[in-house]
């Protein structure tokens, strides 16, 4: 499942020079959070049970706002 990634696993503490050196190694891709999945918030109950089985191999997101909401959003942009 690795496909020949090194995983680690890195905590934020709140201490502004780590927290730092984590953002900018994010924004040079050195460093990216692993997605296992996603839910609308409708399914948040699902979200929230599949995490507790202790399977997810990386975050669950859980989007507060749907996906017609941000194509609307999009979409409003545009004109």
């Amino acid at each position: 499942m690795s496909r020949g990634a090194n995983y680690r696993t890195i905590i934020g503490t709140g201490d502004r020079r780590i927290m730092t050196a984590l953002a900018q190694a994010m924004n040079e891709g050195k460093v990216r959070a692993v997605i296992d999945s996603r839910f609308s918030m409708d399914r948040a109950a699902d979200a929230l049970a599949y995490q507790r089985k202790g399977r997810a191999a990386g975050k669950v997101i859980i989007d507060i706002v749907s996906s017609e909401k941000k194509e609307e959003e999009t979409e409003s942009s545009k004109q």
